[in-house]
């Protein structure tokens, strides 16, 4: 079965061969396949599918049960499911373990598969000396925080106790009460006297005891974690920890949940924000460059690693920079689509209404605490991200199609009524701008001319993310010229090929920082962070077009 939604893509557990082709780009080309998939991802499914025995899985003889789901940034990620056979309740390993018992299933291999091409994904990744030590440390965090200490019978026992009643009176039995009763505690017998069933206690507490012996080596220690530096956006916070027991130490950090993380070296050299040099403290930098970072630490050693926070990548800190704030007159209800059946897509591949806003002024604004509503009784009805920044003198599409979602850009709860209405910006209690409209034509906008500062007026040249044409509804709309950038999204060089004479290109990254200015076609951005700039391109004739460009 295979699913498809735009760039969104979500394939059920035949998709072995898709894991065989992720496997051999990471066998061939290592940092291609961290763009392809999320290896942290995948380490974190195969560690709890090997602690809990769970061989209904793809660690399993028929690996199976998962999905792969592609995102908006054509990354693979796994997602678990069919999860009633973990621990133990199903014994075909398949390979060189083949069929497990009660007595065996405790100590089965930690690295299972690790030497078979049958299982290309756990062979490629627990063959690599840097990710097989994520892969343990991923292990030791899921056996310490539920199973080393029996933490997993409180839940266990309080969930038993929620189905007993049920389980007594359910007609469609395939055991025996009794042997319900005892399923924690000891093994049973399985339905119609076929096989045994492994008590989960019994097998739990033998595999927890298993796992810390071979995971015993001991792992980095990392503490006293801290800040320094610049607190401020667009410049550079110094994060640094205590480390010891270890080799190499990783601060990874990205700029909104749906980024990939980068990955830079911490140094213990003096010269990172970590003291002096030798002392065990160890430093990064981490610009600044939206308003809400997440960031984690990794060590490792020649035998393990280890994370903080332990659950990372899922879980992580976060910094959020003090910033500019608008105020009235500082930002504008720009243009707006109200009656929409063509033109640009958003994430998902669907084309709705959207709003546009404009930044007036010469510096990056935070928008997180304003609003957007249709109802003057109800100001609050949407609140803008909490991270939400507009570069200077730029635009911001929001997405109008009642969503409430936060995605490469932000859809309210509410869309609009093509036959009229007025949207409103606020803080909650003041309002910065308003706008009313009546019965839209189709895919006309309603658009301020000139940007943020004009009157509102009918529009068929609707120009999202760029300026306005302010071309009025009698005339002959102004083409804009064409514009392509490639590779995009892009590596170390970018090209930009227009359709009409090029007075100028400006790159400014998301947080409104003017990165290039140049009247060269071609330019390097190797040097830049991963993330999203903007490219405005400024034509001999004084028309503007601005694109979105990604920095892998």
């Amino acid at each position: 079965m295979f699913m498809q939604q735009s760039q969104y893509e979500l394939k059920s557990d035949t998709g072995w061969n898709e894991l065989i082709q992720l496997c051999d780009t990471l066998n061939n080309h290592f940092d291609a396949f961290s763009q392809m998939a999320d290896v942290d991802r995948f380490l974190w499914m195969l560690a709890f599918n090997n602690v809990l025995v769970n061989l209904d899985s793809y660690s399993g003889a028929f690996r199976q049960n998962y999905y792969l789901y592609r995102n908006h940034q054509q990354q693979w990620i796994p997602i678990v499911w069919d999860l009633n056979m973990c621990m133990g309740g199903f014994a075909v390993a398949g390979g060189n373990a083949g069929a497990l018992t009660t007595t065996t299933m405790p100590t089965m291999s930690h690295t299972l598969h690790k030497s078979e091409s049958g299982w290309p994904l756990i062979q490629k990744l627990l063959n690599d000396p840097f990710y097989s030590k994520m892969y343990l440390a991923h292990m030791r965090t899921i056996n310490e925080e539920n199973f080393a200490a029996g933490q997993y019978k409180t839940l266990s026992n309080e969930l038993h106790a929620l189905i007993d009643t049920v389980v007594q009176a359910d007609p469609n039995f395939l055991s025996t009460y009794d042997n319900f009763q005892n399923s924690l505690t000891a093994h049973t017998p399985g339905s119609n006297g076929a096989g045994t069933s492994p008590g989960i206690f019994v097998l739990m507490d033998a595999r927890a005891s298993y796992l810390q012996n071979v995971l015993s080596a001991a792992p980095p220690v990392l503490s006293n974690l801290q800040t320094a530096g610049s607190n401020f956006l667009g410049e550079t916070a110094m994060i640094s920890a205590t480390v010891s027991n270890a080799t190499s130490v990783y601060l990874g950090y990205r700029y909104r949940k749906s980024d990939r993380f980068v990955r830079v070296p911490m140094l213990d050299d003096g010269a990172h924000g970590d003291g002096a040099a030798g002392d065990g403290v160890y430093g990064a930098e981490c610009p600044l460059l939206s308003l809400d970072i997440q960031y984690y630490l990794y060590a490792e050693n020649a035998q393990t690693g280890a994370f903080l926070p332990a659950r990372a990548e899922y879980e992580f800190y976060n910094i959020q920079p003090t910033h500019n704030i608008a105020h009235v007159g500082d930002v504008f209800l720009n243009e707006v689509t109200a009656n929409n059946s063509d033109g640009i897509q958003n994430e998902q591949g669907k084309i709705h209404d959207w709003i546009e806003l404009y930044n007036a002024t010469d510096q990056p604004l935070g928008l997180g605490y304003l609003f957007l509503s249709t109802d003057a009784g109800n100001l609050d009805k949407w609140p803008l991200p909490l991270h939400t920044l507009i570069a200077p003198k730029e635009r911001l599409l929001i997405w109008a199609d009642d969503l409430n979602l936060d995605l490469l850009e932000p859809h309210t709860n509410f869309s609009l009524s093509k036959s009229g209405e007025t949207i409103f910006l606020s803080n909650g209690a003041v309002v910065y701008d308003q706008l009313t409209y009546g019965a839209q034509t189709e895919n006309y906008s309603m658009s301020r001319c000139p940007d943020g500062l004009g009157a509102f007026a009918p529009t068929s040249a609707r120009t999202p993310r760029e300026a306005n044409l302010c071309v009025s509804s009698t005339s002959s709309p102004e083409m804009l010229p064409q514009v392509q950038l490639y590779p995009n999204p892009a590596g170390s060089m970018v090209q930009v090929e227009a359709s009409a004479p090029v007075s100028s290109v400006q790159v400014y990254a998301e947080d409104g920082r003017e990165m290039l200015r140049t009247v060269e076609a071609a330019w390097s951005v190797a040097a830049w962070p991963s993330g999203i700039y903007w490219v405005k391109v400024v034509f001999e004739d004084g028309r503007v077009v601005v694109r979105r460009l990604g920095k892998g």
